[in-house]
């Protein structure tokens, strides 16, 4: 009986150790995701209209914590106005996918070839990085007027303020999106949420940019920077969605480790 007791002690002790193996494993995988850090993006700079000529930057890889939008395009300001002579506005765009970002920038210098503007392909890269490919590629083909207007009218229809939820590891929380598309192709935005989820206590807000298909409704965002405090224990998302013009809705996923989908309608109450 003694020897069936010890017996027992021995399989309930091991079995312990496994479970805490267990746990301890299941500890560091849930730690690891707050470790989870974006892919680098694929970047390139334009300045504002001027005179209907533009100047583009060649296309660069950022890698996530160094993407600083604001110090990109100061940089590309300063470089313009030493070697060109010229003071403008600048945007910088990213996207983690090489392609996409070609894609809509050969859509975009399509329509400013149409529009007969002076594109200019400066070399210019952020902090001397490498360049991944000239963001103005002389072979980009103009669309057909007809078609160009068409996507005028869509791509100005998502401009505005949705107002939603969407789902990541905290459970669902109430979103505020403001979408504007500056030209044919480009996307920014502003990312609202409130803590803690349910409520609307405090508010928090970054920035975003990214690409927009006016054909299709597809759009992507990628996150820039906080505009005010960072909460504490939150990181920036990216956003994969598409609109509905005609129903004034914008939905799609939440591009983040754990989190889920988002769905926002145009001009509903906060």
């Amino acid at each position: 009986m003694k020897h069936i007791t010890a017996e027992s002690f021995k399989i309930a002790h091991r079995a312990a150790l496994l479970l805490v193996c267990i746990i301890s494993a299941a500890s560091a995988a849930m730690a690891g995701e707050g470790s989870y850090n974006p892919p680098p993006s694929y970047y390139y700079c334009t300045s504002d209209p001027a005179a209907h000529t533009r100047y583009y930057s060649e296309m660069f890889k950022v890698e996530w914590k160094a993407a600083d939008n604001r110090k990109m395009s100061n940089a590309f300001s300063e470089f313009l106005a030493q070697k060109y002579g010229v003071k403008s506005a600048v945007g910088c765009f990213g996207d983690p996918n090489q392609s996409e970002a070609q894609y809509r920038i050969k859509q975009q210098v399509g329509q400013l070839k149409m529009s007969k503007w002076t594109l200019v392909q400066t070399k210019w890269t952020y902090n001397g990085a490498h360049s991944e490919g000239e963001a103005l590629d002389a072979s980009s083909s103009s669309p057909a007027p007809s078609a160009a207007s068409s996507s005028t009218k869509q791509e100005n229809a998502i401009d505005g303020v949705y107002t939603g939820t969407y789902v990541c590891a905290k459970g669902p929380t109430d979103l505020k999106l403001t979408l504007k598309a500056p030209e044919y192709g480009l996307l920014t935005g502003t990312f609202t949420f409130y803590v803690p989820p349910g409520t609307h206590n405090k508010a928090y807000t970054f920035s975003m940019n990214g690409h927009f298909d006016p054909k299709s409704g597809s759009f992507n965002l990628n996150p820039l920077k906080w505009e005010g405090p960072e909460p504490p224990n939150y990181l920036m998302v990216g956003l994969k969605g598409a609109v509905d013009v005609k129903a004034g809705k914008v939905e799609g996923i939440v591009d983040y480790t754990g989190c889920g989908r988002f769905e926002a309608m145009k001009g509903r109450d906060d």
